[in-house]
């Protein structure tokens, strides 16, 4: 053995003692100290660091199970590994040895070369388990370190999306706004086009740079969830003019249907709602080239609470199934490939996710490849306002 190793012998017999001692003696590297009784065990242990102890259980003043039990019920030795040597070979006496907390027990008389294998064995498991400690602290401060750099990359990323999507917003605008202005004059058909394509690639480009925005938002924490009563006609109306724009551009049927039942007026938080809408209908939109794209709004009761479950509905390209889990996933997309037909950096739907859990609320796909789609969000009321 290539370090020295300090033994207990804790015994109150004088002749016990000195055969322990010489036996374990015999070994190199073994360093061997002796206690009478278990209060003197306690207090050399405050003294010395021991690797192993062995134990007497008949003495006086303090008899080896209190003594076992002291140890094991003090952090600073319970990691002691604790040998009973005793005269007692009943089976009450092993088990409550092994109850107290001992890691072996022997019975004497005993065999010399037995003993040492034994107290070899233990101390052998004591180091490999302090040695698999210590590379499972390093590994954990490894870890933690990793960890650590992954967060600080993620909040400079994160930062550095916010100041981008902020800043684009100004010359974006001014871009948007000119070619509003641009639009309204007598202009040859080529021209109007062209403007056509200019509004619609801003557009395109603002709904990224909101999406970027409201991103770096969640992943701050920055976003709080922010109740008030709301008209949710009202509400709707306005979220549905803009897509029943763009789907007519398109040629297709936009519906909105508003149950009786959804009360007028509801503690919600609408810009987080209304989110969650203008990213869904841009979706449905966005992928669905003839037919329809609907929202559907009616009031269910779950759990003695009132619910508000929105449908949006569209006969567009659809998903196959084995898709659903990964549409929400950030910066993924149905179809990956260079070669895809719609545009898109894979976040909308990941956002949306995020937002509808936000408001405590849940969301589930129901579609099928080349049948369009429904996506069902559900938002608990915290208060009913009016009727």
């Amino acid at each position: 053995m290539s370090r020295k190793y300090n033994i207990l012998v804790v015994d109150d017999t004088i002749k016990n003692l000195q055969l322990l001692c010489c036996i374990l003696q015999e070994v190199p590297g073994y360093m061997v100290n002796v206690a009478r009784n278990g209060l003197e065990a306690l207090e050399m242990v405050q003294k010395v660091d021991f690797d192993i102890i062995l134990l007497d259980i008949q003495m006086p003043e303090m008899d080896g199970y209190e003594a076992c039990q002291r140890l094991k019920s003090d952090e600073r030795f319970a990691y002691i590994p604790i040998i009973f040597l005793t005269a007692q070979t009943e089976q009450e006496s092993i088990i409550k040895a092994f109850e107290c907390g001992a890691a072996d027990y022997l019975v004497k008389p005993f065999c010399g070369q037995e003993l040492t294998m034994r107290v070899k064995n233990q101390i052998e498991l004591k180091d490999h388990r302090e040695h698999l400690e210590k590379l499972v602290e390093e590994r954990t401060e490894e870890l933690a370190g990793a960890l650590n750099e992954v967060r600080r990359t993620s909040r400079i990323k994160d930062e550095f999306l916010s100041t981008m999507s902020h800043e684009m917003r100004t010359p974006m605008n001014g871009i948007l706004g000119l070619s509003t202005l641009l639009a309204s004059d007598d202009l040859t058909s080529e021209q109007a086009e062209y403007v056509g394509k200019i509004q619609s690639s801003m557009s395109h480009l603002q709904g990224i740079i909101e999406n970027m925005f409201e991103y770096t938002l969640i992943q701050s924490g920055e976003t709080l969830t922010e109740f008030e009563p709301t008209d949710i006609n009202e509400l709707l109306g306005e979220v549905s003019v803009s897509y029943e724009k763009l789907a007519k551009v398109k040629g297709i049927d936009f519906r909105l249907d508003i149950s009786e039942d959804v009360p007028a007026s509801v503690n919600i938080d609408s810009r987080k709602v209304k989110s969650i809408l203008c990213q869904l209908l841009e979706n449905s939109v966005k992928f669905t080239e003839a037919g329809y794209v609907s929202l559907d709004v009616n009031s269910t009761c779950e759990n003695g609470r009132l619910v508000i479950e929105l449908n949006i509905r569209d006969s567009g390209i659809g998903i196959p199934e084995d898709r659903f889990d990964l549409i929400f996933e950030k910066f993924t997309q149905v179809d990956s490939s260079s070669t895809r037909d719609y545009e898109g950096v894979g976040i909308g739907l990941a956002i949306c996710k995020d937002l509808v859990e936000a408001v405590n609320g849940s969301i589930s796909l129901d579609s099928q490849l080349g049948q369009g789609s429904c996506f069902t969000v559900k938002i608990p009321l915290l208060q009913l306002v009016s009727k």
